[in-house]
């Protein structure tokens, strides 16, 4: 009985006192969640990839955890699957639930030749283009795009260029060929998505510099005070139920009818 009452005490108290809050970390970010700060680090691995996990890392004081709950895409459930990491101590246990990932993706940026373009503390300036056949295929055409990149102290070029080809059975396909930018220690693919002739522009990618944001983490953060009291009379109910068994069996086998079934049952010796 009195590990029922400490069960039910916990399961009302983890209840009623049960916080819960979202909360929304772009990668390598961290937000405060209670009286917690969280840091979203990444993926482990692609979001597709079979008990994928989410690294996370959660600072309480001067003390730092690392946390690793499950989030990833099953093709045989046809939905994501999640797992919460579960922060446990004595008076609560606090529950990290990855809800959603949300990639950041590449916005297309238009330059103008002649125009300059300020992008991730560099300046653009579309050039002009460098027309020729690919690899001498005379069914071929490969327009490059230069483009001049300027910093504080360095200045590159580079050329990305879109391929088009006719090939053997009549149909045409668009091959594209990025450049390689090392810009502030970073290498980006630059990739010219379009033409627009009639604007005298061009359109490129630049994925990590053209991002229309970061890569951001739904986190929800439930935080249930005295759950430890539900697992705590649960095990008392379970030694309860065991020595009460015992005993009773003691019981059973030390009683007067016990024993007078056991003496009948004991065969009388004969004489010969």
């Amino acid at each position: 009985h009195f590990g029922f009452a400490v069960m039910i005490i916990g399961v009302l108290a983890s209840s009623a006192f049960s916080v819960s809050e979202k909360v929304v970390i772009e990668k390598g970010g961290a937000k405060p969640a209670g009286n917690l700060s969280v840091t979203y680090l990444g993926l482990a691995a692609d979001i597709e990839t079979t008990n994928n996990e989410v690294l996370l890392s959660i600072a309480s004081g001067g003390d730092t955890t690392q946390g690793r709950p499950q989030l990833y895409f099953s093709q045989r459930m046809g939905g994501l699957m999640k797992k919460p990491f579960i922060s446990r101590s004595v008076l609560k246990d606090v529950y990290f639930s990855p809800e959603e990932i949300k990639e950041s993706r590449s916005e297309p940026l238009v330059l103008k030749k002649g125009e300059k373009s300020t992008l991730g503390g560099a300046t653009l300036t579309f050039e002009g283009f460098d027309m020729g056949q690919h690899a001498g295929n005379e069914n071929s055409m490969r327009v490059a795009a230069r483009i001049a990149v300027e910093t504080g102290y360095q200045k590159v070029e580079v050329a990305p260029a879109r391929v088009h080809q006719t090939k053997a059975d009549g149909t045409h396909e668009t091959i594209m060929q990025p450049a390689q930018l090392q810009l502030n220690g970073q290498t980006y693919q630059v990739t010219l998505a379009s033409i627009l002739a009639d604007q005298g522009a061009i359109v490129v990618e630049i994925p990590g510099l053209t991002d229309a944001g970061a890569e951001t983490l739904i986190l929800d953060v439930s935080t249930k005070p005295l759950i430890n009291l539900v697992w705590a009379g649960a095990i008392l109910i379970m030694l309860g139920t065991l020595v009460s068994f015992i005993r009773r069996s003691g019981e059973v086998s030390q009683s007067p009818a016990s024993k007078v079934a056991a003496t009948s049952l004991t065969p009388t010796p004969t004489r010969g």
